[in-house]
């Protein structure tokens, strides 16, 4: 007991996670680490400078700072808390402490496809105990974690090693994850998934109405309004999907359960959803890359069905916020959904490296 209270008495005088008006004044070295994203919440919030703050899963993972800001030249900070595992419990948590406490003017919040899933789920790795409202809770940063916090505070002034080796060595993660996928035997088993699950992939939805997508209606839209009267332009980004993402999460047991049965229909229900149920709000506005239907028609733009490869011109979707030939509004929801749909259910996987034409 004596040694936790030690402990404790020192993490909190040095505050390594920027929780508190005290402790060392925290210096990353990138407002990014893929590692880590999720306990950079309060250094985002208590920046100052911050212009931008965006805040997905691993799909927005390769929107490096140096990425952002080449889509908002004018933008002095700019933030990037997406993390692995994202659930909508923790993500309901993770926005709305930055609705009460961040200074950014701007958030990107990537329309992932659990907005469609069970609202109570929440990744087991979310540091929960950093963003509420029980001072007791923080407490539960001395964890096996400290030790290696603590060094790197003393040795850098941050509690992690962000920068440049971190973003290198998710590359290089990446690049393996790409090479082995690119494999035939890989691409042979995508196109039987995609032919087996054919008369499954568009399986009439179980869910017709938008209040009762419950994680968009009663987590991300009261956030957005909030967001929205605070004067906070919010980008709402839909991440590209590959098409045989929809076939893959059908057939594998371990995403139905998450995803859902009818896991198309439910996410051009959220697609739609999201669009008629922001329409009224100001100074927000819903971003589709994936209108470029040769961007997601070809396999090898992704490293894996779910994720666009660590690409420049992957890395370029994002510029896709603030080009009106991708937004998505009242008028164009009808077709976009059907559109979406019949390329969905009639795609075949192409040969590698096939030129797909460029369409939206």
């Amino acid at each position: 007991m004596v040694g936790f209270w030690l402990a404790a008495a020192i993490t909190i005088a040095i505050d390594p996670y920027d929780l508190y008006p005290w402790g060392v004044r925290v210096k990353l070295r990138s407002n990014f680490d893929p590692d880590h994203a999720e306990y950079l919440g309060w250094m985002a919030a208590r920046d100052k400078q911050a212009d931008v703050i965006l805040v997905g899963a691993s799909t927005a993972q390769l929107y490096t700072p140096d990425v952002i800001k080449a889509t908002f030249p004018e933008a002095r900070s700019v933030w990037n808390l997406s993390y692995r595992g994202v659930r909508p419990t923790d993500r309901d948590q993770l926005l709305r402490f930055l609705a009460e406490h961040a200074n950014a003017r701007r958030m990107i919040v990537m329309l992932d496809y659990f907005y469609s899933a069970n609202p109570e789920i929440r990744s087991p790795e979310f540091p929960s105990f950093l963003y509420d409202t029980n001072p007791f809770n923080d407490l539960r940063v001395i964890n096996s974690q400290l030790p290696g916090v603590m060094r790197s505070t003393f040795k850098s002034g941050a509690p992690f090693a962000t920068g440049k080796p971190v973003e290198q060595r998710l590359i290089k993660n990446l690049a393996e994850q790409y090479a082995t996928n690119s494999q035939p035997a890989v691409r042979d088993h995508w196109r039987t998934v995609i032919e087996r699950r054919r008369r499954d992939v568009d399986r009439p939805a179980e869910r017709t109405s938008c209040s009762e997508l419950v994680p968009l209606d009663k987590q991300l839209i009261p956030v957005v309004r909030e967001l929205a009267a605070r004067g906070v332009q919010v980008d709402i980004y839909l991440p590209p999907y590959s098409p045989l993402m929809y076939f893959m999460f059908v057939d594998d047991a371990n995403h139905v359960p998450i995803a859902g049965s009818s896991f198309l229909e439910d996410q051009l229900l959220l697609r739609r959803c999201v669009v008629t149920e922001t329409a009224n709000i100001p100074l927000t506005a819903v971003w589709a890359p994936d209108r470029d239907l040769g961007l997601i028609s070809n396999i090898d733009n992704f490293r894996d069905p779910a994720h666009l490869a660590w690409t420049g011109s992957a890395q370029a979707t994002l510029k896709a916020i603030g080009d009106p030939s991708y937004r998505l509004t009242i008028d164009n929801i009808d077709a976009y959904v059907r559109n979406m749909r019949q390329f969905i259910v009639n795609y075949r996987l192409p040969a590698r490296n096939a030129k797909a034409n460029r369409s939206s």
